[in-house]
């Protein structure tokens, strides 16, 4: 059974957003083991994974592991274990440096300088029927400032899509490895 703060991981800590994306797959596999392929964060198998990350100037090695995606600058702010992790980053991610401020999960709700943008991206594992899960996936995007608002919309207008392939080929490899399937088509 889900805890009811678990529901609003989010809403805690980037409860007033501009831009969002929610993707959501079903998967037949106990909840440990989905929970433990995400936080495995084994996305490597994954061509398009790996290119879209290489176009956007971010190492490859960043498929691989919770660790990966913490190196990239990532903070992971929460875990209600098997049910929902949380990560949040704080950047200019329209600048081709990214400017990426490293802060402490205690530090990441308070930061408010107007001149960068917050994101929050969580996995979270809703009941189904029977030996379904959902697994869902949503990234949020908090912008101060009505200039680095603007600015922002024109990255994510351009970035959005890919944005939205990366999250999708993630929740096929996380169902592929929890059901244990083989896959013959590279997805990537």
């Amino acid at each position: 059974m889900m805890k009811p703060e678990s529901l609003t991981l989010q809403n805690q800590y980037l409860p007033d957003f501009h831009f969002n994306e929610v993707h959501r797959i079903t998967i037949e596999a106990p909840r440990e083991k989905v929970f433990g392929k995400i936080n495995a964060f084994d996305f490597s198998g994954s061509t398009v994974i790996r290119l879209l990350l290489r176009l956007r100037g971010l190492p490859t090695n960043t498929t691989k592991g919770l660790d990966g995606v913490l190196k990239m600058g990532f903070s992971l702010l929460a875990v209600h274990q098997d049910e929902e992790l949380i990560l949040g980053l704080i950047g200019r991610f329209w600048e081709p440096s990214g400017k990426i401020q490293r802060v402490a999960p205690v530090d990441f709700k308070a930061f408010n300088d107007p001149d960068f943008a917050k994101v929050t991206w969580n996995f979270k594992i809703l009941p189904g029927r029977g030996n379904l899960l959902t697994v869902e996936t949503e990234t949020r995007i908090a912008c101060i400032d009505p200039v680095v608002r603007r600015r922002f919309a024109r990255y994510w207008f351009l970035i959005k899509p890919f944005s939205g392939i990366i999250r999708k080929h993630m929740l096929k490899q996380i169902k592929i490895q929890a059901e244990n399937l083989v896959s013959v088509i590279n997805i990537g």
